[in-house]
């Protein structure tokens, strides 16, 4: 289901918006910068890039080596192919494309366990500011929600 780096990814994610509620900063601010890291942790752990699925690190290592080394060109022109059947187009020459293709692992990972674990680490969130005086902000902000109506 995962990899180890998966799973490393998303607890390092998991630790940091865990380390969202030490500062003494607003409820909303805290709740939002900690889903924003969630939200950053669960993308880099599902990316996937090029067309041969390779994660981001192995990405940026063939970058970097291809960076590094000689290029060999060849100013003769490509060795292009004809077409062997005459059946799709005639004299057409094909190329391979080679796109950037960005894809998420959806199909290699269990989004149902991912998704208990985020919506796990919410619970753990509110009753964590319903134990620091959220429900002292949460009565007020009922009471305002009443007058206006």
């Amino acid at each position: 289901m995962f990899n180890d780096r998966d799973l490393y990814i998303l607890g390092g994610g998991g630790l940091l918006a865990i380390f969202c509620l030490l500062p003494s900063w607003p409820f909303w601010l805290k709740v939002s910068l900690a889903l924003v890291i969630m939200m950053v942790a669960l993308v880099i752990a599902l990316m996937r890039v090029g067309p041969d699925r390779r994660t981001l690190e192995q990405q940026f290592y063939y970058f970097m080596r291809y960076r590094s080394t000689a290029k060999n060109f060849n100013y003769f022109g490509r060795g292009q192919t004809k077409v062997s059947n005459e059946d799709d187009s005639a004299g057409k020459i094909h190329e391979p494309s080679y796109e950037p293709v960005l894809t998420l692992a959806w199909d290699d990972v269990n989004v149902y366990i991912l998704m208990t674990v985020w919506l796990a680490v919410i619970g753990i969130y509110f009753t964590v500011w319903l134990k620091d005086s959220g429900q002292l902000q949460l009565a007020a902000w009922l009471q305002q929600i009443s007058l206006w109506r």
